[in-house]
């Protein structure tokens, strides 16, 4: 059963539809995870930007203090978020990583181009400072219509990266805990469905040898076990009809047999088709060894040789040693074949 080429064949393009649906499942699932992961930091990071918009208008309003910029520094490392406030011109007033007379003037960054002309910047691109892809916000401080400065606030994306990769893990294992399940059920429905073809292909085999007793063990009730049926159906009709033949066959060969007369048939191309004992002892032959042999090899008797087999006709003739012949020839028609038949008297 294990090496039907059906059962592997069918097997395998169901593993094959598996196999895909879960990679492409588990594809989506993680992007899916990822994307969520860093609209929920742009969302974190924006609320936390929203937190210093109005500490940032009084600061503006009063620089002179420098209680503000210190307070974004110690906030920032509170929150494990980098805080950063930034002058309208670009130049870094405040920043809770780096030393702001360190850093470059940040009027040309991609977030800050971006909040100046839609009120929110957003960007991912590779920090030096913290050797890794960082996402970073900025909002712009605003007073009566006039910006200010800046307020951008950024994360590592390594931070999430280890998340993200606990949970590809686990999406990994779901899906392919999950493809192995679906192929195992697959392959028990797989070899359900071939095993009664299977053994229809057995019975079908035993009856083509003769063997109509051959049944199939099947209570099913669908397209299966409907063929299984017909095929018992068949058997039987076979059976049947098969009794019939050889009945009427020994019949006739019993008939035959006790005849007086010789009786032979032969077929459209004159190959012997039967020849009856009576027929044997005159022509001299065994019955047996004449059956599809040309009439011309079993007897060399003119009456019998020469004669054309197309229509019904008497002839005499004389076998020899004072002996005469008397052939009544026959044609006779099958519903399969025709063939002709002799007597001799």
């Amino acid at each position: 059963m294990l090496r039907s080429r059906f059962l592997w064949k069918l097997y395998t393009g169901y593993s094959a539809i598996i196999v895909i649906s879960a990679v492409v499942v588990g594809a989506l699932m993680s992007r899916g995870v990822e994307r969520d992961a860093r609209k929920e930091i742009r969302q974190s990071l924006q609320a936390q930007a929203n937190l210093l918009k109005k500490p940032s208008v009084r600061y503006f309003q009063q620089p002179n203090t420098q209680s503000f910029p210190n307070y974004v520094n110690t906030l920032g490392k509170e929150l494990s978020t980098r805080l950063t406030l930034i002058g309208a011109d670009g130049v870094v007033i405040a920043d809770s990583a780096e030393d702001p007379d360190d850093m470059n003037n940040h009027a040309d960054r991609p977030e800050i181009l971006e909040a100046r002309s839609n009120g929110v910047g957003t960007s991912i691109r590779f920090s030096d400072f913290a050797k890794t892809d960082t996402m970073y916000l900025a909002l712009p401080i605003q007073s009566k219509g006039t910006i200010l400065g800046y307020i951008r606030t950024s994360l590592p994306l390594s931070r999430i990266d280890h998340r993200l990769g606990q949970i590809r893990t686990a999406i990994a294992w779901g899906t392919g805990l999950s493809a192995a399940a679906a192929l195992i059920v697959g392959f028990l429905l797989a070899y359900h469905f071939v095993r009664p073809l299977s053994a229809i292909t057995v019975a079908a085999e035993s009856i083509s040898r003769g063997d109509y007793d051959h049944r199939l063990p099947m209570s099913r009730n669908d397209e299966i076990g409907n063929l299984a049926g017909v095929l018992h159906l068949m058997a039987e009709s076979c059976r049947d009809r098969t009794e019939t033949i050889v009945t009427d066959r020994n019949r006739l060969s019993a008939i035959l047999s006790g005849m007086t007369e010789g009786v032979v048939a032969i077929e459209q191309d004159e190959q012997v088709l039967h020849l009856n004992e009576a027929a044997g002892r005159l022509l001299d032959v065994s019955p047996e060894e004449c059956l599809g042999k040309p009439i011309w090899e079993v007897t060399r008797v003119p009456e019998i040789t020469a004669r054309k087999f197309d229509s019904a006709c008497t002839s005499v003739g004389g076998l020899g040693g004072g002996r005469g012949l008397k052939v009544s020839f026959a044609l006779i028609h099958g519903p399969n074949l025709s063939y002709f038949a002799f007597a001799m008297l």
